[in-house]
């Protein structure tokens, strides 16, 4: 391996959080009041949600947005999209960050911090009885670790890429980073 390849490992694995999010910068070569018209007309406001039409729910301000993709199914980990417009010459930059709601955020830390405790307790009791006694819990807890990763991402990943691509598509934007 390169000392490049080496570097680019290292950043992946200290990129690795124990929640999902997802950061990005577009470039866009509309005009900023462009973008502000454009999202305004695919976003329908908080509280309107069952209102025909729209891509989004939330709100756009003069600075930035504060969006949810509008889901027709039901999904607690949704990504909530804000994005902070900069003008930067001819064009605008978009750093979009997405992230899950607070309370799902809140509870997720509770829930991992508990199997990870419980984890911990099943190891710290196989240490002084043995593996075979707590085998079964051990293997449990790092199941439940597993399947609630994998469903947090699954379920987060899959309308962020997807609200993404959209804001992509209606803002003709490209990607200029991604972490």
């Amino acid at each position: 391996m390169t000392a490049i390849s080496v570097t680019k490992a290292r950043e992946n694995i200290i990129r690795f959080s124990l929640l999902p999010a997802l950061d990005c910068t577009l470039r866009c070569g509309r005009t900023l009041e462009e973008i502000r018209s454009i999202l305004r007309i695919v976003t329908v406001e908080k509280g309107l949600t069952e209102a025909e039409g729209g891509d989004f729910v939330g709100s756009v301000s003069e600075c930035g947005f504060e969006i949810t993709p509008k889901l027709w199914y039901r999904n607690s980990f949704v990504p909530i999209i804000k994005g902070r417009f900069v003008p930067d010459g001819e064009a605008v930059l978009i750093h979009v960050r997405m992230r899950m709601h607070t309370f799902v955020t809140g509870f997720s830390v509770f829930w991992f911090g508990g199997v990870f405790l419980f984890l911990l307790a099943g190891g710290l009791y196989a240490l002084q009885n043995g593996m075979r006694s707590v085998f079964p819990m051990i293997i449990q807890s790092i199941l439940m670790l597993a399947l609630g990763q994998a469903t947090e991402r699954i379920a987060f990943h899959r309308p962020a890429k997807a609200a993404l691509k959209r804001l992509k598509e209606l803002l003709q934007g490209t990607e200029v980073s991604k972490k």
